[in-house]
């Protein structure tokens, strides 16, 4: 195995776990993402120019964040609605993934320690 793939392993591994509960959701029709489908709204009701704030029409699903958050859903909000939720999923993965990550390296010496540094 190559160099480059041990040091990336646990990252590849984690994208592959992710892939796979994806394609799980899909084929089950479980991708649903309904906190997603509030910032969609919210962006095109700002590109609509209509009210962000809508409790009566909206239900459960009110959006109930600063109106700059439904600024910045606006790129997401011009595409169709499952590639936009698709493009979500893969940055908040990359988000998440990328967290672990830096926090394995900052934390490394401490989740791992030298076995004779360890006091018994």
């Amino acid at each position: 195995m190559s160099t480059k793939i041990k040091e990336n392993f646990d990252f590849i591994l984690l994208g592959l776990i992710s892939v796979a509960f994806l394609s799980l959701q899909l084929v089950l029709g479980h991708f649903n993402m309904n906190d997603f489908k509030v910032y969609y709204t919210a962006g095109n009701r700002l590109l609509d120019h209509q009210p962000l704030f809508r409790i009566l029409e909206d239900g459960h699903y009110v959006f109930k964040y600063s109106p700059t958050f439904a600024f910045i859903s606006i790129p997401l909000s011009i595409l169709p609605f499952f590639w936009a939720k698709l493009i979500y999923w893969i940055i908040l993965t990359l988000i998440v993934g990328s967290s672990i990550r830096l926090a394995s390296k900052v934390l490394g010496s401490r989740l791992n320690p030298d076995r004779s540094q360890v006091i018994i």
